[in-house]
């Protein structure tokens, strides 16, 4: 750790001293090679995060292996997500900024191409940094490219899903999941999926949200 923080100051100082005389970052950066630091056997991945304030954590959404978490910057990688998901293939990973225990996951690659391309059954959600995990809606999105999470509320988020790729699919677009403690979008008519007791993902052009509601009966349409 201490090794890490000594050159992590060491570089900054040096490209401090180097844009200091007027050198492009790109220039700078030119001997510097990728490598690949794992996992090995995660497949493809189109999605990854870190987490504010924490330059050790990262996750890794793969479009056949589920979404992987290392605590050392790439040192070491596990699987957190078998057992919990339905699906294996992910199109995005989201942490809250105000909460890195919250953690958003959408199912479902998000990158077509000719050879084959999966499809995922919704979003999950952890409230433990990813030892667990909950389905809260969605299914039929299949595809999902973005998930933006509220800086201050975690509760609330955004999803763009792309749906099915290859034939007509109502659960499409960008979907928001207001809380009731804030102004949001009431339940409408087009129930697209349960998230949770109570709660309902609903269709209101263009956007889908997702309320929480006191009860059913809060629900136009039901």
């Amino acid at each position: 750790m201490q090794r890490l923080l000594l050159t992590t100051l060491f570089t900054l100082g040096s490209l401090i001293a180097v844009f200091g005389q007027g050198s492009e970052l790109s220039d700078y950066l030119k001997p510097v090679k990728y490598r690949n630091i794992g996992p090995f056997r995660g497949g493809r991945s189109v999605c990854a995060t870190g987490v504010i304030g924490d330059p050790l954590t990262y996750y890794m959404g793969t479009t056949g292996g589920g979404v992987w978490k290392t605590e050392d910057a790439g040192q070491h990688w596990k699987n957190i997500s078998d057992g919990f998901f339905g699906t294996g293939s992910v199109g995005a990973v989201a942490v809250s900024a105000s909460d890195p225990n919250v953690v958003y996951v959408g199912m479902g690659e998000h990158a077509p191409r000719g050879v084959m391309t999966s499809y995922g059954d919704g979003v999950y959600k952890s409230t433990d940094a990813g030892k667990t995990w909950k389905h809260v809606g969605l299914k039929e999105t299949q595809q999902i490219s973005r998930i933006i999470i509220h800086p201050k509320n975690p509760d609330v988020v955004y999803v763009a899903a792309q749906g099915q790729l290859n034939g007509n699919n109502p659960d499409r677009g960008i979907l928001n999941r207001p809380t009731a403690a804030l102004p949001g979008k009431r339940c409408g008519t087009s129930m697209i999926a349960p998230a949770a007791q109570n709660c309902r993902w609903t269709l209101q052009t263009p956007i889908y949200s997702m309320q929480l509601c006191g009860s059913t009966s809060d629900c136009p349409g039901r």
